[in-house]
């Protein structure tokens, strides 16, 4: 918004204002058409002088805007002389000589040359998009061929309606216009929550028509007065102005834009008249000596160019907020689904650059939907919509984490999903059965009894048991007090199931427990022991025919065997007899024991197993004697063996 015939001190003014913004840069128009106003006089660089040396003593980069012709080479049937500089050039070899003079006499100082202002509209230029083509392709070889390492900037087009008027530039034969600039350049105005994605367009027009340089933003502001502050998100005046740019600022940096121009100064009418970051005594036509007010736009802006200068990003404002801050989702059977949303805003007065949203935890929770955009205003929120379809039954705690350039927002997700599944038991996950006082052998009852608890924070209901399997007609319910009930968390119930076995071996079979979600399945694999058997009884070896008997007994299973005498005949051996009275002769008929065998295998008599020795030392009357020997341990009793022997007199 300066022209070069601006007074001096009104120039200086503007670059000082600017400076005070630390501002990197200041776009301004080098007007060919003041530069050269007659085709005979020479050249009048004063003013192209005075903002050379005002950037020079201020360190800010010039961005010269090359707007207008000059009227005597325009190409139109116009006469007025505001309307013939706005003409393409009648001869583009002309131009290109204007343009080289130009750059010539600026260069090194100014190294940044914008080709037009908005020239898609039909206020600032009159020509065609073919016509424009051609002027931009003289402009840019004239510049280059003065300094290569200078940059073209595409002339600042209006808003995202000129792709159309674009699209006629690029196709222009013989312009090749896609390659005649090195930064795009486009001008942003409108509500905060579509500059971002305005800006995405253009990245992505741009690119299919094979530009991926720079993208400029050469215009942007946001009015003070609020009878034209059209974005409903900041309508309080002033103070609005400054919040919109605050954000819009930012916004646009993260969403591509390598440099932003901020309207410097009122200008114009409607809108633009309250645009500047400076009121007072500023509109056109310029003053000298400007009474300057400061808005509190000004101030705002001056912060964010500190927080880029120093941080080389935008002023952090924290974290997203997300409501709710902790997130319990509905208990839910397996199978079945529950959703949760968690609505993420922008807390601070810039905007949020967030990041992919994520979970940790348990499997389970998953993102159905996310309407977060990559850059997140300070008046939008956004949704994140939680969906819980559980697997396994359980409770569990998992996170979702919303990463952005603020830091991280963290949202704890407890989960329950419920299922008779999840029924937990002491008895459990082997169920074995328990055995009676005779043992677990062929037809001795068997029993198994479930004590299940409901360990989640939820009600389970439980349904039917049933029995299923090879071997499921030999087993039998008992009792169940888990039917039809709904067990409150930490309440149990009981099911009681009975065996009885009718061959030796493991059943096969499988109780059921229907209800909420997936059945609870309880193996059952009673076993049929075989009892201990005898598989030697013998003489004890070595011991003499008159003396007390001695016996070895040899089992098949760890035993307590017991042993019973009961005399058959008075005879005895009359080789034992005449002995007279001894240490056997005895009052009873009749003796009974218990011996024990060893613990370990073992070999007696060449037959291995478990062995125990009986000797029956005193008690029993001289005679023929039949001994009885019955094995029994846990598996029950095994068959008797019998034995004959003598106690001699």
């Amino acid at each position: 918004m300066l022209q070069l015939n601006s007074p001096y001190s009104f120039m200086q003014t503007m670059f000082a204002q600017a400076a005070g913004l630390h501002a990197s840069a200041i776009r301004l128009d080098v007007a060919p058409a003041l530069v050269f106003p007659s085709p005979t006089d020479p050249p009048d660089f004063s003013g192209l002088d005075e903002i050379m040396a005002l950037s020079q003593q201020y360190h800010l980069r010039v961005v010269a805007d090359l707007f207008t012709i000059p009227p005597w080479m325009a190409g139109c049937a116009a006469t007025d002389a505001v309307a013939q500089s706005r003409c393409p050039p009648a001869d583009e070899a002309a131009y290109g000589s204007i343009i080289t003079k130009i750059v010539s006499h600026a260069d090194p100082v100014i190294r940044d040359w914008e080709i037009w202002n908005e020239p898609d509209t039909g206020e600032f230029f009159t020509g065609t998009p073919q016509q424009y083509a051609l002027m931009l392709r003289t402009a840019h070889d004239a510049i280059k061929a003065v300094d290569p390492g200078a940059n073209v900037l595409l002339g600042g087009i209006s808003s995202s309606s000129g792709m159309s008027w674009l699209e006629q530039v690029f196709a222009t034969p013989g312009a090749d216009a896609a390659t005649a600039f090195d930064i795009a350049n486009v001008h942003e105005r409108g509500w905060l929550d579509g500059l971002v994605g305005d800006l995405v367009g253009w990245r992505w027009f741009l690119a299919a028509h094979g530009f991926s340089g720079p993208i400029w933003v050469t215009e942007h502001g946001y009015p003070a007065d609020p009878g034209y502050q059209f974005d409903p998100h900041f309508t309080t005046g002033p103070a609005a102005q400054a919040a919109y740019l605050t954000a819009s600022i930012p916004s646009l940096v993260d969403a591509g834009a390598g440099e932003v121009f901020v309207t410097e100064r009122d200008n114009l009418g409607a809108q633009y008249a309250s645009e500047g970051l400076l009121g007072g005594d500023v509109t056109d036509p310029p003053v000298a000596d400007p009474q300057v007010v400061q808005r509190p736009a000004y101030a705002a802006v001056a912060h964010l160019a500190d927080c880029y200068t120093l941080l080389g990003r935008d002023c952090p404002s924290g974290p997203a907020a997300v409501s709710p801050a902790a997130v319990s989702l509905p208990a839910v059977r397996l199978g079945r689904l529950a959703q949760s949303t968690v609505t993420v805003s922008d807390p601070g007065g810039g905007p949020l650059m967030l990041g992919p949203r994520t979970l940790t935890g348990p499997p389970g929770v998953t993102v159905a939907h996310d309407s977060c955009p990559a850059v997140l205003e300070p008046d939008e929120t956004c949704a994140v919509n939680l969906q819980f379809a559980p697997s396994t039954p359980g409770a569990a705690l998992d996170q979702l984490q919303i990463p952005s350039d603020g830091g991280l927002a963290s949202v704890s997700v407890a989960t329950v999903a419920t299922s008779v599944s999840g029924l937990s038991s002491p008895q459990l996950p082997r169920a074995t059965f328990a055995t009676g006082p005779a043992g677990d052998g062929v037809g001795m009852p068997q029993e198994l009894t479930l004590d299940l608890t409901n360990p989640l924070p939820a009600p389970v209901h439980a349904g039917v048991a049933s029995l299923s399997g090879p071997d499921a007609a030999r087993f039998r319910l008992l009792a169940n007090t888990c039917r039809g009930v709904n067990l409150a968390p930490h309440e149990g119930c009981r099911i009681t199931v009975s065996f009885v076995p009718e061959r030796l071996g493991v059943a096969q079979a499988i109780l059921t427990l229907g209800g909420d979600g997936v059945p609870l399945t309880v193996a059952l694999q009673p076993i049929a022991s075989a009892p201990p058997a005898i598989r030697l009884l013998a003489t004890e070896r070595g011991v003499r025919r008159c003396s007390a008997p001695g016996f070895v007994v040899v089992t098949s299973q760890p035993s307590v065997v017991s042993w019973n005498a009961v005399r058959a005949a008075p005879a005895i051996d009359p080789r034992c007899s005449g002995g007279g009275a001894g240490p056997h002769n005895g009052s009873r008929a009749s003796l009974h024991g218990r011996a024990r065998t060893g613990a370990g295998p073992a070999v007696a008599q060449g037959r291995r197993g478990y062995v125990a020795k009986v000797r029956i030392r005193v008690g029993l009357l001289p005679g023929l004697y039949r001994l009885t020997m019955k094995p029994a341990n846990a598996h029950g009793a095994g068959s008797p063996r019998v034995i004959w022997t003598t106690i001699p007199a």
